[in-house]
């Protein structure tokens, strides 16, 4: 993860995804995903590994940028990353966050349906059935329902 100059906090989002895109222009997706000041590398191989990000640093710096050893993984097998848990594998759920949204309290009103909804519809990729199984709950989503009052209909 690259930690901006002072400089460039104040550049506003829109300029550093043109800055750091600029200079990994040549690099995203044959080995590096960028997200404004998240970046991956993702390799092959171990030895491959060492090459991405070494060449990663050595543009940060060749840049002025630099990566805060603190938000740094090096040469991990998974990483979060927006919401996600990347590996080579493919994309799964963040159990962290899923598991947040399990033990949410029963929504008692339209807003507090509308919090809930809202985590579990990022996921929803990854639950078979999703909208059938929701289906009772954004029922209550329409204007002209009666949210429940009690246990048994929630």
């Amino acid at each position: 993860m690259a930690v901006m100059s002072t400089w460039l906090c104040h550049l506003g989002s829109p300029m550093l995804l043109l800055l750091v895109n600029d200079i990994f222009q040549d690099l995203l997706d044959a080995y590096v995903v960028v997200y404004l000041d998240d970046i991956i590398a993702f390799s092959k191989s171990e030895e491959e590994h060492v090459t991405h990000v070494s060449t990663v640093l050595s543009r940060l710096r060749a840049n002025n940028l630099v990566a805060k050893k603190s938000k740094c993984l090096f040469h991990g097998s998974s990483v979060e990353y927006l919401g996600y848990v990347v590996s080579s594998e493919g994309l799964n759920i963040d159990q962290a966050k899923f598991q947040k949204i399990l033990n949410w309290p029963p929504p008692r009103n339209l807003k507090a349906l509308q919090y809930l909804l809202g985590p579990a519809n990022f996921y929803r990729r990854f639950i078979k059935n999703y909208s059938k199984k929701i289906s009772s709950l954004t029922s209550f989503l329409n204007k002209d329902s009666c949210f429940p009052l009690n246990e048994e209909a929630l």
